[in-house]
């Protein structure tokens, strides 16, 4: 048993698509004949389940949706497919991010917060992910906030898909002076 869905031009935006279980495949074929001659299918939304087999002459544009196989070959280059328990989900992926330090310079023990601002579309997959060059001098948590553990200059990456931005952290330790207080200046 196999689904063979033929189309000349086609814009999915939604709806869910699934073949019965005893079916081994679904083909796409959009140029079925001469009089299909343009074969373009776009997908925006939907869930796919069961597509096993795009014919080569597909012109096939996914933005968007849920499919049971990675049909990473035909997504959009603003968006990515990412492995889910559920599927394959196509959502846009990280554009831009830009950083900064609430402080330059912490003391040991202290805190700050790496500040990130995302141009990231809203319905993105990439998640932030923020390293330290060197822990025993500052962590940083998955919610950017760094403590300073000993003096020393330590770099501060965060990563969202493939965009990744560093910025350096000073950590410095106050010494403790005593002064003798019992002796007289004259």
């Amino acid at each position: 048993q196999h689904a063979l869905m033929n189309y000349n031009k086609a814009d999915i935006s939604g709806g869910t698509f699934k073949i019965s279980d005893d079916a081994k495949a679904v083909i796409i074929n959009a140029k079925y004949d001469d009089v299909m001659d343009q074969g373009i299918l776009n997908i925006t939304n939907g869930s796919f389940f069961g597509a096993k087999v795009l014919t080569s002459n597909v012109d096939v544009k996914i933005s968007g949706g849920l499919f049971s196989e990675d049909l990473s070959r035909f997504v959009i280059d603003s968006c990515k497919s990412y492995e889910t328990d559920n599927g394959y989900v196509v959502a846009p992926k990280t554009t831009d991010i830009t950083i900064h330090l609430e402080k330059q310079k912490i003391k040991v023990q202290e805190t700050t917060k790496l500040i990130v601002d995302s141009r990231n579309p809203t319905n993105t997959l990439d998640e932030m992910k923020y390293t330290s060059s060197d822990d025993s001098i500052a962590t940083i948590d998955s919610n950017g906030q760094i403590t300073g553990l000993k003096a020393g200059t330590v770099t501060l990456t965060v990563a969202s898909g493939e965009i990744q931005k560093s910025v350096d952290l000073t950590v410095y330790e106050i010494k403790d002076t005593k002064i003798d207080t019992s002796k007289r200046m004259d």
